[in-house]
């Protein structure tokens, strides 16, 4: 319900939407699976070249498979520059990333993931909600956070407690409040 009534009183979130969740159940056995609304969903068919999926922290970071979605390091490697959009975009885009973030802080998730579609510039944009032109190149951008069903949880906790021991400190589970700081604090930049 809170999810719910968030996005009902939010005008604009980057939080994915989900339009319904379901069980299967067949022979005995149950499948449980959701269906979402497309983050880089276009009115005029624009089609993403690279995206990245992005959680500020380094360790494993890398899509080895040279795959979508591009992950952390990928993004830091070949994206030299900062993405240039308008000031007010930018500010409303920041505004609206820290109002989600406080919300997923608030009802305890973590783990989850800032994505960046990045698509060729086309010729009618006034139609595109979610799309942002590059000021420096023939680029557009959307922006979105995704996978954000991950409760910090007793096994989130015994994550944190191991994982530094093998993998050291830089690793994507934190608790929320630190999830969210060093989150913000990344797209930020």
């Amino acid at each position: 319900p809170n999810y719910y009534n968030y996005l009902s009183t939010t005008q604009y979130s980057l939080l994915e939407i989900f339009c319904g969740l379901f069980k299967l159940s067949y022979k005995g056995k149950e499948s449980f699976f959701c269906i979402k609304t497309n983050v880089f969903y276009s009115t005029t068919g624009v089609n993403v070249n690279i995206y990245y999926k992005i959680k500020e922290s380094k360790y494993k970071r890398n899509n080895e498979r040279h795959t979508l979605p591009f992950k952390d390091l990928e993004f830091i490697e070949k994206r030299k520059e900062k993405l240039f959009i308008m000031k007010e975009e930018k500010f409303k885009i920041y505004n609206t990333m820290q109002s989600d973030t406080n919300f997923l802080k608030e009802n305890n998730i973590t783990n989850y993931s800032f994505i960046i579609g990045i698509a060729s510039q086309i010729n009618d944009m006034k139609n595109e909600m979610n799309w942002y032109p590059s000021l420096k190149s023939n680029e557009i951008y959307s922006f979105g956070i995704i996978d954000i069903l991950r409760e910090y949880d007793n096994m989130k906790k015994v994550e944190k407690f191991f994982k530094p021991i093998t993998q050291g400190n830089d690793i994507s589970c934190q608790p929320p409040n630190l999830y969210v700081e060093r989150f913000n604090s990344f797209i930020r930049g």
